[in-house]
């Protein structure tokens, strides 16, 4: 009995085990449901939180974008977002953005990061939400924009030895514009985009940190090298020779001549060296490529494409499509062709030279290639680039691609009427007419003044003149001169104290022998000036010096610069304008409260259209 009892025992402490395990084990995964449970409840709850954050930054911007503010980042505690804004101008460049964008741009970008108010517990993936917005932009109205270091109305000439700086390292914002042709000539650095409705010539080196955009032909008698690349809407052949390197790409009306084979220099983004490491279309000739010429992109001509003595080069890193004519080669050995060839003529390059012989063809089947079917058609650069959307390329059937001319811009106006002096609040102004007027004008800065003043000199029989003399800035200063300036022997330019001064030589637009006639083709009608009058010109002759001060030099006539300018800081706006041997000129944006061009007006208008809106976060 005794036995039987313990035995008893035994099994009554066993079920009891086994029913605690069962519970345990039942808790357990209660508990485990109940945990999960709250983790997704609550990253649900953040994600819906993070993600209204992000679309709230993205409205936040897209406000500020309407109201022409043209913000770089903006932030917000609750609910909790972090933006930035990445602008394009109408070149298809990124530009320089610090607290606002300087200049006009034509597209932005907004990233904007939201975080939960409240973060999930046990789970981290919803805690933060990245939304991505593209959007055009648009303006009208308003003050002109002065945003280029140099303007030119006329024919622009660069001499020997020129630096055009950006205003801060990495801005690449000195921008040369023109309404004619720009020569340069001589070694020459520009660190921001040219642009020209005429010609360029450069007759000797160029570097440039920006875009090219003529309205013309581009020559180039030897080397340039460009972070950017070249659009020419003219339709002669551009040549690239020496050691011309472009990290982007060539676009023209006309045909291309590849000679730059020591310009190969490793591209952007990879260690793999090419002559261009862009595309190279041209819409309008053909592409030749000569002693081993390479194209880290993709080669488009309307005519035919040549490779000639590369050897055992990889000419072109992509495709090449000849719309309307054949390709060649000579001299040729190993891949020549990394991607496809397609032609409306025949294939001249043995299909062990392409690397896609099965995506090739020609207008007629035989030697390896296919047919096409039909005539090919010029696409978009392969790989993808960023273009301006008024480039005219690439283009949508059956429009053919046509590079355009750049946006043409109005020379501004800066006028001595009641009305354009009227602009100038918060200066004081002082006038001086009469034949002694530049004398007096000379005297009062000579005496004890301060804070922003504004002289209007008229009457005078010469140019307002300095001689081996130093101007020195009390304050901001701008000097309004009907018969122009003058500077001659050792003239300086100096702040009174370690304050940088704002100095403006302004010849009036509206002074005696300047007229504005309307330029033909322009939709709103542009005005361009004319002079009659002989002084109305600004002419710095001699050595000069500028220290603690920004210079805008404007003039609807001439602004020339015939000798050494040392520390010029500023802008130079001129109906013809050119720019001596030696010196630089480091862009710095002055104010200009009365400068105004036709389309300006009190109230401007801006527009932002939203093109896409995506959530781009990575899922955890």
């Amino acid at each position: 009995m005794l036995r039987r009892l313990r035995g008893d025992e035994g099994s009554a402490m066993a079920a009891v085990v086994g029913l605690l395990l069962v519970i345990g084990v039942v808790s357990a995964a209660v508990l485990t449901s109940a945990a999960t449970g709250a983790a997704y409840s609550t990253s649900s709850r953040a994600n819906v939180q993070s993600l209204a954050a992000a679309d709230a930054g993205v409205d936040a911007v897209y406000a500020n974008l309407l109201a022409g503010n043209y913000v770089c980042s903006l932030t917000s505690p609750s609910p909790a977002f972090s933006a930035t804004v990445t602008y394009i101008n109408a070149a298809g460049n990124e530009m320089p953005c610090g607290t606002v964008v300087a200049g006009t741009p034509v597209a932005a970008r907004i990233s904007s990061t939201g975080a939960a108010a409240d973060s999930g517990v046990g789970s981290a993936d919803g805690d933060e939400r990245t939304v991505v917005a593209e959007l055009t932009l648009g303006s009208s109205g308003g003050p002109a924009p002065l945003d280029k270091a140099v303007f030119s109305e006329g024919s622009f000439t660069l001499n020997n030895n020129v630096t055009i700086e950006e205003s801060e390292t990495g801005e690449t914002d000195a921008d040369l514009y023109s309404n004619g042709t720009i020569y340069c000539r001589t070694q020459l650095e520009i660190q921001g985009d040219i642009t020209a409705q005429g010609d360029l010539a450069f007759e000797n080196t160029c570097q440039g940190l920006g875009t090219i955009w003529i309205g013309g032909n581009a020559s180039f008698s030897s080397s340039v090298n460009l972070s950017g690349s070249i659009y020419a809407a003219g339709r002669g052949t551009m040549t690239l020779a020496n050691s011309s390197h472009l990290d982007g790409s060539i676009v023209t009306n006309g045909s291309v001549v590849l000679d730059n084979a020591p310009g190969s220099a490793p591209c952007p983004g990879t260690a793999r060296e090419w002559g261009v490491c862009g595309s190279v279309v041209a819409l309008g000739g053909s592409i030749t490529s000569k002693n081993g010429a390479s194209v880290g992109g993709s080669a488009y001509a309307e005519a035919g494409f040549t490779a000639s003595t590369a050897n055992s080069t990889q000419v072109v890193g992509h495709d090449v499509v000849v719309r309307n004519g054949g390709v060649s080669g000579s001299g040729l050995r190993d891949t020549t062709v990394g991607g496809s060839v397609r032609a409306w003529g025949t294939i001249g390059i043995a299909p062990e030279r392409i690397g896609n012989v099965a995506g090739s063809c020609q207008k007629t089947a035989g030697s390896g290639f296919a047919a096409c079917g039909s005539q090919p058609a010029i696409p978009a650069p392969n790989p993808a680039a960023a273009l301006p959307a008024t480039l005219g390329y690439p283009s949508v059937a059956p429009v053919l691609p046509v590079v355009t001319k750049p946006v043409r811009e109005e020379l501004p106006r800066i006028e001595m009427s009641p009305t354009g002096l009227a602009k100038w609040t918060g200066w004081g102004i002082h006038t001086f007419d009469g034949p002694n007027s530049c004398a007096d004008a000379k005297a009062f800065l000579a005496g004890a003044w301060s804070g922003k003043q504004l002289l209007l000199v008229t009457g005078c029989s010469t140019p307002l003149t300095w001689n081996n003399e130093t101007l020195t800035l009390k304050g901001d200063l701008a000097i309004l001169s009907t018969s122009g300036f003058e500077a001659s022997n050792a003239f300086k330019v100096a702040s009174s104290t370690s304050t940088v001064r704002d100095l403006m030589w302004i010849v009036p637009s509206d002074g005696p022998g300047i007229s504005w006639s309307p330029v033909a083709g322009t939709s709103p009608t542009q005005y361009a000036p004319s002079c009659t009058s002989p002084g109305a010109n600004i002419a710095i002759n001699n050595r000069t010096e500028i220290t603690g001060a920004h210079w805008f030099l404007y003039s609807p006539c001439t602004v020339s610069i015939s000798n050494q300018l040392i520390g010029f800081e500023g802008q130079i706006y001129g109906g013809f304008v050119t720019y001596p041997n030696n010196s630089s000129i480091t862009k710095a944006a002055v104010n200009v409260p009365g400068a105004v061009t036709s389309t300006s007006s009190p109230t401007p208008t801006y527009s932002a259209q939203l093109l896409s809106r995506l959530d781009v976060t990575e899922e955890g």
